[in-house]
């Protein structure tokens, strides 16, 4: 008895499913006498899908505005106004480090600069 192709034997794993080894097919099981360190290949660490496309430089110089936003001032504000000020403040400077943060990047490739760190 065959499955996925023909003249393939069904393979069980050490669970006792079947794994029927086929080109076609993304979940074979491994050749028989290949080493267990090689299957199963570990999938990448997967994070938020938001985490992934934020910049550090966004992210830094929008810090720093926050910061600078929320530095005492002598002008009295409700805390809307503190809100709005820290709102805006906060996306102007992501906004800011994430185009500053580009263009030094296009400008490394460009200009093939490397930078190494010696400790």
């Amino acid at each position: 008895m065959t499955e996925g192709g023909a003249g393939l034997r069904p393979v069980r794993d050490r669970w006792g499913r079947l794994g029927a080894p086929s080109p076609t097919n993304p979940l074979r099981m491994p050749p028989r006498g290949s080493p267990p360190t090689t299957y199963p290949v570990a999938e990448p660490a997967r994070t938020a899908p938001l985490l992934r496309h934020l910049s550090v430089p966004g992210m830094t110089l929008a810090l720093v505005m926050l910061w600078v936003a929320l530095t005492p001032s002598l002008l009295p504000r409700a805390w809307w106004m503190t809100a709005v000020n820290v709102g805006m403040s906060t996306v102007y400077g992501y906004a800011v480090g994430d185009l500053l943060g580009r263009v030094v990047a296009w400008l490394a490739r460009r200009t093939d600069v490397r930078l190494t760190l010696n400790a």
